[in-house]
């Protein structure tokens, strides 16, 4: 009677900490995922950058060199639109200011797009941790599952030396000093 009042006891509290470690895990995916989503937002808007770019090099006549905004006409939609300018820049260079915004917009909707559907993938595989957690009846087996998931990322064992990245889907091996990078290229890497 004691050792099945003691497992069922300790799966329930094993089950709180597991619902606590959970909870915590995914609202900060949750807010990853939701600031990238509202970076691809903001980066939608690309192709209004590249037309203001086009608009200040169309009316560079009417730039004097002292105002901070141009108050031009939208040849597209009739409309009175009012952009904002360096006055000690060219107008070459203010446009080309706009032209490279609009290029880092366009790449780095592209670039998030791959980011948003990792941290997609990572959310799913974390419910499914937790939904197998839930099922298991198994006390130990809950703090085994547990343990390896909450181990800090400092304490993992990395099967290479130095630093990995992952970045636009490439992963990314890099020494810290000559040793590090002489092992990598020796022992790790083709």
């Amino acid at each position: 009677y004691y050792s099945e009042q003691t497992s069922s006891l300790s799966r329930a509290a094993l089950l709180e900490k597991a619902e606590k470690w959970y909870n915590v895990r995914h609202s900060k995916m949750e807010n990853a995922l939701n600031n990238l989503v509202a970076k691809k937002k903001s980066f939608e808007n690309a192709e209004k950058l590249r037309h203001q770019g086009d608009l200040i090099l169309s009316y560079s006549y009417q730039l004097d060199g002292t105002s901070k905004f141009l108050e031009c006409e939208d040849y597209n939609t009739g409309k009175t639109l009012r952009i904002l300018i360096d006055p000690k820049k060219s107008v070459q260079e203010n446009a080309q200011e706009y032209y490279k915004n609009y290029k880092k917009a366009v790449s780095g909707a592209e670039d998030l797009q791959n980011d948003i559907e990792a941290a997609r993938r990572q959310i799913e595989k974390l419910d499914e941790q937790y939904r197998q957690i839930c099922k298991e009846q198994n006390p130990v087996k809950i703090e085994q599952l547990l343990r390896r998931d909450t181990t800090p990322d400092q304490q993992k064992k990395k099967s290479h030396p130095g630093l990995d990245y992952t970045i636009n889907g490439w992963y990314i091996l890099a020494g810290r000093d000559a040793n590090e990078n002489d092992d990598l290229l020796r022992h790790h890497v083709r």
